[in-house]
């Protein structure tokens, strides 16, 4: 008996102790290693693109800049070598093909999207029925021949990967908007530049006089200087609008309780303006003009 309770006492103690140990786990505080996410590029720069055997071509972010392309079909049109035929205005669906090879919803080429392969099955289903959009890019690489086998299962067509816009090591944002003709206008705006389009300062003052039988109205607005892409440096010429006032005027006489004649001015000062440069170029503000007319109430 005396030995039976030897034992029972000596595995209490062993639990007492896991569990203390256990707690102590789960309260201590663990530090982590830290994790840098990459992204996976073929060449990386026109260098090693220019220097690398077989043909390669390189699309860096100031080539992707000139024109804003959301259509990869017109991007593409820029590498010598490529052949697409177009199935939608978007490049929603693109048909590429590089040395000879099908064109038929990309099929017989690699794409990728920061190193991995972007259709479903790539080596049973290669077809591509979804494409990432090339407007969040920062680069595209192009590898044409056999040097792409690494790159997929083809080994004659060719590799396309496109570089995805890498993460900021500090907190910060940035905006594309349009506006134009068809408003679409391209403009990429970055955390701390000035948007374009939007004056700093701006006031606007009415002053109204009414007396017997007569109304006058004076409407004041001004408009400070103001960017027409965005940006921090200095606004010119070149790149802004500069401030201006105008100043308008309307008038109107009672002649009685059914008959009024009335008259406006606008740009009483014949200020010469300009309000924006898109759609189509340059747009002046509005020049000098009188009008008048006749209103009769029934």
């Amino acid at each position: 008996m005396p030995n039976k309770i030897t034992i029972m006492f000596f595995i209490c103690i062993s639990i007492a102790n896991g569990q203390n140990q256990e707690s102590k786990l789960l309260d201590s505080i663990q530090n982590l290693d830290q994790v840098f996410i990459n992204t996976k590029v073929i060449f990386g720069s026109k260098y090693i693109a220019k220097n690398r055997s077989g043909s390669a071509y390189y699309l860096s972010s100031k080539d992707l800049e000139k024109f804003y392309y959301t259509d990869v079909n017109r991007l593409l049109r820029t590498v010598p070598g490529v052949s697409i035929y177009e199935e939608d205005d978007f490049g929603l669906r693109p048909n590429i093909s590089m040395r000879g090879t099908s064109p038929e919803r990309s099929a017989k080429i690699s794409i990728m999207e920061d190193g991995v392969l972007i259709a479903p099955a790539p080596y049973s289903a290669p077809a591509a029925y979804y494409f990432p959009s090339i407007a969040r890019m920062s680069a595209v690489e192009i590898l044409k021949g056999s040097s792409q086998i690494q790159y997929g299962p083809f080994t004659t067509g060719g590799a396309i990967n496109m570089v995805s816009s890498s993460i900021p090591s500090t907190l910060s944002g940035s905006l594309r908007s349009s506006f134009g003709s068809d408003e679409d206008l391209w403009g990429e705006v970055e955390t701390g530049d000035q948007l374009p389009y939007i004056a700093k300062h701006q006031f606007n003052v009415s002053i109204s006089l009414e007396h017997n039988n007569f109304e006058l109205h004076f409407n004041g607005c001004q408009n400070g200087a103001f960017r027409t892409d965005a940006g921090t440096n200095t606004i010119t010429a070149t790149n802004g609008i500069r401030s201006n006032f105008i100043l308008d005027f309307s008038g109107k006489y009672h002649f009685n309780k059914q008959l009024s004649f009335k008259g406006t001015v606008i740009n009483l000062l014949d200020r010469t303006y300009a309000v924006s440069k898109v759609p189509a170029g340059l747009r002046p503000g509005h020049p000098f003009g009188i009008y008048g007319g006749i209103e009769f109430r029934f």
